[in-house]
């Protein structure tokens, strides 16, 4: 029995190892993260980091593309929205979405939940 309790302590410690350690929040930001590229199309961006995004809410224009850029150290994660878009499982990289219609959209990452859990708003 204590053989089997040790091991669970240690599958328990290597999952939360495996997350980066546990979680972090940022704070919200509801600055227009707005700009124009070259050919006249609306883009903002946000960080991946390990269990948080950064910003953790955007506000965009319709029409915006979103990219979400990682620099989570290889740690694995998504961006998964509640209506159906979702980025592959990976550990660097980009993903990214254009926003067509007003809305609010919810998204997290399919492995931590809502612990890690963004909201992009088109106005």
């Amino acid at each position: 029995m204590r053989i089997r309790t040790h091991l669970v302590a240690l599958l328990a410690f290597a999952a939360i190892a495996s997350c980066g350690g546990g979680y972090s929040t940022s704070p919200t930001n509801n600055n227009n993260n707005n700009n124009n590229n070259n050919n006249g199309t609306k883009t903002a961006s946000a960080t991946v980091y390990n269990n948080f995004y950064s910003p953790d809410t955007l506000t965009v224009a319709v029409g915006t593309v979103v990219t979400w850029n990682w620099a989570s150290n290889g740690t694995v994660h998504t961006v998964t929205f509640d209506d159906g878009p979702t980025s592959d499982q990976i550990g660097s990289g980009s993903f990214s979405r254009t926003f067509s219609a007003a809305g609010t959209f919810p998204y997290h990452c399919i492995i931590h939940g809502t612990v890690m859990s963004g909201l992009v708003i088109v106005q």
